[in-house]
């Protein structure tokens, strides 16, 4: 399985849709942590430029 690029967007979108093999292609994936590691990343990097908006 691609585990970069598109292959986090996919992945992310099945979790998101309550894929249930998707679960489980994450569980036996051992790169699924680095994975992970970007997503948190990113999230955090949108909710810091969302704050800096400030709603005054």
């Amino acid at each position: 399985m691609q585990t970069t690029g598109q292959g986090i967007l996919d992945r992310a979108m099945r979790v998101i849709r309550l894929d249930l093999p998707a679960y489980r292609d994450i569980e036996l994936d051992k790169k699924a942590t680095a994975e992970a590691a970007i997503v948190v990343g990113v999230v955090a990097l949108a909710t810091a430029i969302g704050s800096l908006r400030g709603d005054d």
